[in-house]
């Protein structure tokens, strides 16, 4: 995910108007460069997937699971038939208008590769983006993050725009931390010994989750336990063999994240409601840990400055938890990101 986790230098400070850290920020990634490999991406695709679907069909299989910010599916089937119905007449002049079946009009159209119906697709999805005041970026990266199992999406150069999750956050005028950042701000918090999130801290953040009561009802225990072993085992599985006794079943950055957007899926809400839910408590984290810092209760992380300064170095995927170091955590400085910052790169 070296897109929207970009590394960059530079060291934090004190925010002296709160008297609280200056933050880590993520580092965005900009709108028109993401939709641009966005549609790179579903163009392989769809090249992957030949030519024997039928349109009508294949829109519908990409499209009709997409979730708005309320958790609700605004596009069903007849939506999208229509839509694409549309897109098709646009595209064939010669058409007559107001054909009711979009693979009879598709006949009219030359839709021979597979090349010409990504480009139709993806008009279809800039129709319904702005039918629906969503924006394209939200949509295409459900899109992709859904099939994100398929060959072309597991490689360079599709892997770290399907891994490219910052179309979750809310663009902040004033460049303040994103919800994203909150949602690291929390892993570190929960992982400052050593930078992997065991077990224990997933349930942690289990029960953040938990505190939302939308979200509360339809989180099971069963489904979060799994999503823990599986990426746990998957990331133990990516370690060398020398390295695996000492990490054990924990998780990265990276993981952790992926791991957010799985529950998504399984719960069916916007992920941005899983990353608030999660990153609205990373205040609240960050100035817990201080404060029992300061009353001696606690010891601050060891070489908390020293490791904050090394994890803003980072610029690839996969180097958290990785053996050196620890991912950037708050230390005496805190971790919720800031201007002018960018998070280290996340295993």
């Amino acid at each position: 995910m070296d897109r929207a986790f970009n590394a960059q230098g530079g060291s934090a400070s004190r925010n002296s108007s709160l008297g609280k850290p200056t933050p880590r920020r993520l580092k965005p990634t900009l709108a028109e460069d993401l939709e641009s490999s966005q549609i790179q991406a579903i163009e392989a695709l769809i090249a992957s997937m030949g030519l024997g679907t039928p349109l009508a069909q294949l829109s519908s299989l990409l499209i009709k699971e997409t979730l708005d910010r309320h958790g609700e599916k605004p596009f069903t089937e007849d939506f999208i038939s229509k839509t694409l119905e549309s897109v098709l007449d646009s595209r064939a002049v010669s058409s007559p208008s107001g054909l009711r079946d979009p693979d009879e009009a598709a006949k009219r159209v030359s839709l021979h590769s597979t090349r010409e119906i990504a480009k139709t697709i993806v008009q279809l999805l800039r129709e319904l983006a702005k039918e629906m005041q969503l924006p394209f970026t939200d949509i295409a990266g459900q899109l992709l993050w859904r099939n994100r199992d398929a060959e072309p999406l597991k490689v360079s150069p599709h892997k770290s725009v399907v891994e490219d999750f910052s179309w979750v956050a809310e663009p902040q005028a004033d460049g303040a931390p994103t919800v994203l950042d909150h949602c690291a701000t929390v892993f570190r918090e929960l992982t400052i010994e050593d930078g992997r999130m065991k077990w224990k801290a997933w349930t942690k953040v289990v029960e953040l989750m938990r505190r939302n009561p939308v979200l509360a009802p339809r989180i099971n225990r069963n489904d979060v336990d799994r999503l823990f072993h599986a990426e746990a085992t998957k990331a133990l599985r990516r370690m060398d063999e020398d390295k695996r006794d000492s990490i054990g079943m924990s998780v990265g950055l990276m993981d952790y994240m992926g791991m957010l957007f799985n529950l998504c899926g399984i719960i069916k809400v916007h992920p941005y409601m899983i990353f608030l839910a999660v990153g609205c408590h990373a205040h609240h984290l960050v100035d817990q840990r201080m404060m029992a810092e300061a009353a001696g209760t606690v010891r601050a992380g060891p070489g908390s400055r020293a490791a904050s300064s090394r994890g803003a170095s980072r610029s690839r995927p996969g180097s958290a938890g990785s053996g050196k170091g620890r991912p950037p955590s708050a230390g005496s400085r805190g971790s919720v990101p800031g201007p002018g910052e960018a998070l280290g790169g996340p295993s």
